[in-house]
């Protein structure tokens, strides 16, 4: 279309649901995931602009659509853009991040997510956001603020983030921590500010 190719690719749902490894327990859940694919056209268009001025915009995903041919299996159909097919330099995520526990441990992923997926050197994690809508126990606070570690450890063995992480106080100081040396005390310093992961 326009000199812009596309890709077809069909697939049944139930191999994304085993990639990703999350959950399908009712048709409830399938439906929420079938709701995920009716979404992709929302997507930010790719934009190519031009010395001259002009500029060409389209679309990432130019079609999709979910059918149940048999009743029994339920297949993905989507064309998508051959940059996203042959993106040279994927945005890439340890395993964990495919999976969630439960819901403090999604909304923990995702702002991680979002914090990375910026294209700017250094990534600015607001963890103060998250503990404001976090209502959990002690124990809880506990478990997410050991999350948060052990996310961070694995984002660094991945070398994906450098090992200092810059804390920005609200009067404008800042200080250095090392994730390998990151522990529950020091996490409560990290739930009051944001950090920086160069």
């Amino acid at each position: 279309m326009k000199n812009r190719n596309y890709y077809y690719l069909k697939f049944p749902l139930s191999k994304f649901v085993q990639y990703t490894g999350i959950k399908i327990s009712n048709k409830s859940d399938r439906k929420d995931l079938i709701e995920f694919f009716k979404q992709l056209h929302k997507l930010d268009p790719i934009v190519k602009e031009f010395s001259d001025g002009s500029f060409q915009s389209y679309v990432c995903f130019l079609y999709a659509g979910c059918q149940n041919y048999t009743g029994k299996a339920w297949f993905i159909d989507v064309y998508v853009a051959e940059e996203l097919v042959w993106f040279m330099y994927p945005f890439q995520l340890p395993g964990s991040f495919l999976i969630f526990k439960q819901k403090n441990d999604l909304r923990l992923k995702i702002r991680l997510i979002k914090a990375l997926a910026t294209n700017t050197e250094t990534k600015l994690l607001d963890l103060q956001e998250l503990f404001s809508v976090v209502n959990a126990s002690n124990n809880n606070l506990i478990k997410l603020k050991r999350q948060i570690i052990n996310l961070l450890k694995e984002l660094l063995a991945s070398q994906i983030i450098h090992s200092q992480l810059e804390i920005v106080f609200k009067n404008g100081s800042r200080k250095q921590v090392s994730i390998e040396h990151l522990t529950i005390s020091k996490t409560s310093l990290l739930s009051n500010q944001p950090i920086k992961c160069p």
